[in-house]
């Protein structure tokens, strides 16, 4: 029997959206590749998570895709996702967060919302599955004024020789 926040984990490399219903919905958005100057990585095209606690209502794509791995009733796995929505929000009275494995953390605030931080170094895109920032090594550009120099007067000193006719 798989832990239901391994199915979370599993959806989330599919789907854009995965619901817990009664708890709130993981969202993911797509961040392009890119560079950043200011510590000299090119980082890897990336899918992080984010979270909602509006989105409760059961929208049947988690439900389904326990009952289907693991072959059992939809009232079964809806029992199983009741268990683990408890055992988050009992986690969180008791110790402040709840830690979903290779997902984040989720804690509550003051005012009882939950609130969601990422795992920072999870990407949940699957065509990138693997790629690491890289750090690149900066190319000096700058040529002293006297290279150039001497080069523009080289390219004007090249001769052409007239062939010499032999008769």
């Amino acid at each position: 029997m798989i832990n239901v926040s391994d199915y979370i984990k599993k959806l989330l490399y599919e789907q854009d959206c995965v619901v817990v219903p009664e708890l709130g919905g993981f969202l993911s958005h797509f961040n392009h590749a890119f560079y950043s100057g200011i510590n000299g990585y090119y980082h890897s095209p990336a899918k992080r998570v984010a979270f909602n606690e509006a989105l409760k209502l059961d929208d049947g794509l988690l439900i389904h895709y326990i009952s289907v791995n693991e072959q059992i009733s939809r009232e079964d796995a809806q029992v199983r996702v009741r268990e683990f929505v408890n055992e988050i929000k009992s986690e969180i009275n008791k110790w402040g967060s709840y830690k979903l494995p290779d997902v984040g953390i989720l804690m509550s605030n003051q005012e009882n919302k939950l609130l969601f931080e990422p795992y920072a170094d999870k990407n949940y895109y699957q065509e990138g599955y693997g790629l690491k920032s890289i750090a690149v090594n900066t190319v000096n550009t700058h040529i002293p004024a006297e290279d150039i120099q001497l080069e523009l007067d080289l390219s004007y000193r090249t001769t052409i020789e007239k062939p010499t006719l032999g008769f």
